[in-house]
């Protein structure tokens, strides 16, 4: 940000410059003023320039220029003059005003130093301020002169006149140059201005945000200035926290250890009582595998009778099932037959009322013929009674014959009463119930199933529970041991370090047989020399701390001679492969 406002700073400083470039020259005729450029007529001077003010009565005013000094002498306003002469203060400038009989001419001739355009035009520029220069010291000659006659002095003045109106003339032609040129300076210099103050639009906007930056920065520095007095308080509070808890830490390591005397007391109490629990449980277990044996066993008897029952049953009712559709059908036929029967006496009966209609009608002939019919027919009628009362007689005993055959066959089958009549009702009621006697008897088989394996989990917890108690006291009596060899002699042999598998948990007793079956005694032998080994190379680092430091210092040194080799090795097949890619490249 402030490289930029530098930045924008000497944009203005040469905007400023180039508008101070700009040297107003005006050149006044019949009242009228037009701009000229500085750029557009410059002259050398190392002295003073004289100039003159020519009036059309005779007077004359001087006013002069110094270069070296740096300031211009205004001439004094005569009576009876219309214009001015005004010379700019600077060490550049100088103007000029002329009055004539015809007019006034005001010529502003400004000086600059030596500059790239004036090396470029010199001699024209100093051929005409030359000639200029000539006619106006030939007129002041000839107004200081007195001896001249009047006439030859005015043709003299004419003479100079003309040739100042032909130089009006140029110098009206270069004015317009110079007016078309001073435009064209206006407008840059008004886009200058445009571009000056949106420049300062920017530089006042970019001072605002860098104040606001400010400002922000200010308040943020402010606000960690507080977080950090915050955190320094709450860093003196922790710090008064952590004296306390190592306080308490004191008080808490001090009762963990009556706390452990109390676990060690508590644990081996504990564990008795689970001793206890478990052989109670174990011989629960088995009491309810007996017992889920027994009436295992039992259920399978009962099953085979009920299946055998059931199949006699089944038999049975087939069988009666076979007699009672043949009875049936007996039955049926003797019922069509006892329909027929019927049906044949309410035909004869028609045909009865028949013959009495018609023997009412042939009651005029003779009585013989009526009562040798009516005694035919009285005859069939008898017959067919006869037959009705016998077909009656022997569908009664069939009904009586079903009945005995139907008790005989229930005495006969040795099943209950209550059973017959659930057969009669229902041939399969009695599955169904049966059905569902197996159903109940396996539900309690499963019953008891799922007891037996949750004594059986339950005694698995108990076990690894147990197990569990046990390594942790086998653990607290090792770190007993451990710490009471601490402070022992060193010259104590400690060889109970060494377990054998009778001290192991119960799956590594389980493991023993297994290890002793697929490893060989030499084997056995080598692990125990090593077990051995291991044991007495640690308890002698242990009590030699020169011996550790120096087992220390050898890995070291093999660690170190590993990776120098390992380096070497490296370095070769770099070389190597960078000798073989060579070699392909020449080949």
């Amino acid at each position: 940000m402030a490289s930029w406002l530098r930045a924008a700073e000497e944009l203005l400083e040469v905007v400023d410059r180039t508008a101070k470039q700009a040297v107003p020259v005006t050149v006044s005729d019949g009242g009228q003023r037009k701009a000229l450029t500085s750029t557009h007529l410059r002259e050398k001077t190392s002295s003073g320039l004289a100039e003159a003010l020519v009036k059309g009565d005779g007077g004359v005013e001087n006013g002069f220029y110094s270069a070296r000094d740096g300031f211009v002498a205004e001439p004094r306003k005569s009576s009876g003059a219309a214009d001015e002469t005004t010379v700019s203060s600077s060490d550049e400038r100088v103007n000029c005003d002329m009055t004539t009989e015809n007019g006034t001419v005001s010529v502003n001739l400004s000086t600059i130093a030596e500059s790239t355009k004036e090396k470029e035009q010199p001699n024209t520029n100093e051929g005409k301020f030359g000639t200029l220069d000539s006619q106006v010291e030939e007129a002041n000659r000839l107004l200081q002169s007195s001896a001249t006659s009047g006439k030859s002095k005015e043709a003299r003045l004419a003479k100079v006149c003309a040739g100042l109106s032909t130089r009006l003339q140029e110098l009206k032609s270069e004015n317009a140059q110079l007016e078309e040129l001073l435009r064209l300076e206006k407008e840059a210099k008004s886009s200058i201005s445009a571009t000056l103050n949106l420049l300062q639009g920017e530089l006042a906007l970019a001072r605002s945000g860098t104040n606001a930056a400010e400002s922000e920065m200010a308040a943020a520095l402010a606000s960690k200035n507080s977080e950090i007095e915050a955190l320094s308080i709450s860093l003196e509070t922790a710090n008064r926290q952590a004296q306390a808890a190592e306080e308490k830490l004191a008080l808490v390591q001090a009762g963990m250890e009556s706390i452990m005397k109390n676990r060690e007391i508590t644990e081996t109490r504990m564990i008795q009582t689970l001793r206890l629990d478990l052989a109670s449980a174990e011989r629960r277990v088995e009491e309810e595998r007996v017992a889920h044996s027994a009436s295992r066993m039992a259920a399978v008897q009962r099953e085979a009778e009920l299946e055998q029952q059931m199949a006699e049953s089944t038999t049975a009712v087939t069988r009666m099932q076979r007699i009672v559709d043949e009875r049936s059908q007996k039955a049926f036929e003797l019922e069509q037959k006892a329909a027929m029967l019927e049906v044949e006496c309410a035909t004869l009966n028609q045909e009865l009322q028949k013959m009495e209609l018609r023997a009412r009608r042939e009651q005029k002939k003779p009585s013989e013929e009526f009562s040798q019919s009516v005694n035919e027919f009285i005859a069939s009628l008898e017959t067919y009674a006869a037959e009705c009362q016998k077909l009656r007689v022997d569908l009664a005993s069939a009904k009586q014959d079903f009945d005995v055959s139907s008790t005989q066959l229930g005495v006969e089958t040795y099943v209950p009463v209550i059973f017959l009549k659930f057969l009669m009702d229902s041939g399969l009621q009695a599955h169904i119930e049966l059905q569902k006697q197996y159903k109940e008897v396996m539900e309690l088989l499963f019953l008891k199933q799922a007891q037996l394996e949750k004594v059986s989990s339950e005694k698995a917890a108990m076990q690894f529970q147990l197990e569990k108690e046990s390594k942790k006291f086998r653990d607290a009596n090792a770190e007993v041991e451990r710490s009471r060899r601490q402070f022992s002699s060193i010259g104590v042999d400690d060889d109970n370090e060494l377990k054998s598998f009778e001290t192991l948990g119960l799956h590594q007793r389980r493991m023993v047989p297994s290890l002793q079956r697929f490893v060989g005694p030499s084997i056995q032998a080598a692990a125990k020399f090593l077990d051995s080994g291991a044991v007495t190379a640690g308890r002698y680092l242990w009590r030699r701390p020169l011996a550790r430091l120096f087992v220390v210092c050898y890995l070291v040194f093999v660690h170190f001679c590993l990776m120098y080799l390992l380096h070497r090795l490296q370095a070769k097949t770099i070389e190597e492969i960078e000798a073989a890619a060579g070699l392909m490249k020449n080949g």
